[in-house]
């Protein structure tokens, strides 16, 4: 009885953790270069990002980038704060500035995390399902627990209503 209880608690943290993603935000190194003086000065700056809008970067992330070496293009990975080193986002092109001398292409410089609302209520939904199930198991199968199976069901119907509710 205890182990089925458990197993639906489980579930159920295991339903509400999938309601949360996360999506990589992208940038180019031309905009960590308009923002190299905060960068270099507090440690952070809020940039422009492809596809999340205002984003806040951090100096010590860590991002893949390329670069041309006689025809080849390597990549590596360093750090926002080493790709800005040395820009000045008033001058032109810089010798110092590693951003002005890698391939202008989207690069990962952080990670955005969301909760979504549908996924959410999808997992209630489905969580309370379980939760009914294993309580008319409880009332079928072990005769004796019937007030327990009973709770299981009717917490089952009202999560499944509440999911409903929410959506």
């Amino acid at each position: 009885m205890l182990v089925r209880v458990a197993l639906t608690v489980i579930a159920a943290i295991a339903g509400l953790a999938s309601a949360c993603v996360s999506r990589e935000v992208h940038s180019y190194p031309s905009r960590l270069r308009e923002h190299a003086t905060e960068l270099q000065g507090r440690g952070r700056a809020t940039i422009e990002s492809v596809d999340e809008g205002a984003f806040e970067v951090r100096a010590s992330t860590r991002v893949s980038i390329s670069q041309r070496d006689d025809g080849a293009t390597l990549t590596r990975e360093v750090t926002i704060g080493e790709l800005v080193a040395g820009c000045d986002p008033a001058a032109g092109a810089t010798p110092g500035c590693l951003a002005d001398h890698v391939v202008e292409r989207d690069t990962v410089v952080g990670e955005k995390r969301e909760r979504r609302l549908g996924a959410a209520v999808t997992s209630i939904i489905t969580t309370a399902t379980g939760v009914g199930l294993v309580g008319l198991c409880v009332v079928q199968c072990d005769g004796k627990d019937v007030a327990i199976g009973s709770g299981l069901i009717v917490g089952g119907l009202i999560i499944f209503v509440l999911g409903f509710a929410l959506h």
